[in-house]
């Protein structure tokens, strides 16, 4: 039998979700696999500082894909090359508002003589199944 010798791969891992709150940006608690590796790391790194050592591997991301820190490099291990999230991002840092999010959402136009629109039983039903469908076909 021959030896097995883990590859440079395993140099690198991406373990996800050390989530943090949408309402309130606290964080929330990681998996139970993320905790106990994070446990196991704080105890084979046995920590003299009061800063568990888990806490070197971690990367806070941004919860908005156009957050600034995407872009800024202070960070290196954080980084977006989304155009569109660039953009945004540069807006708000001028003070403007993002166009994507700011633009008023598409509606269906009203009738030449101002009348109310209707939708048929069939058009609910249709709406009730597929709601994405639709607005595709109806708003869009």
């Amino acid at each position: 039998m021959t030896g097995f010798t883990a590859p440079s791969v395993f140099a690198r891992a991406y373990a996800a979700r050390f989530g943090r709150s949408a309402r309130d940006d606290s964080e929330l608690a990681p998996s139970t696999c993320l905790a106990e590796l994070c446990d196991q790391i704080d105890r084979t790194l046995r920590p003299e500082s009061v800063t568990p050592p888990h806490r070197a591997f971690l990367v806070q991301a941004p919860l908005q894909a156009f957050d600034r820190r995407h872009f800024d490099g202070d960070e290196p291990r954080l980084h977006s090359r989304s155009p569109g999230d660039l953009a945004a991002a540069q807006a708000l840092g001028e003070g403007q508002p993002i166009p994507a999010l700011s633009a008023p959402a598409p509606t269906e136009a009203r009738p030449a003589d101002g009348a109310t629109p209707t939708l048929s039983v069939d058009e609910l039903l249709t709406f009730w199944k597929d709601p994405a469908r639709h607005f595709v076909r109806r708003v869009l």
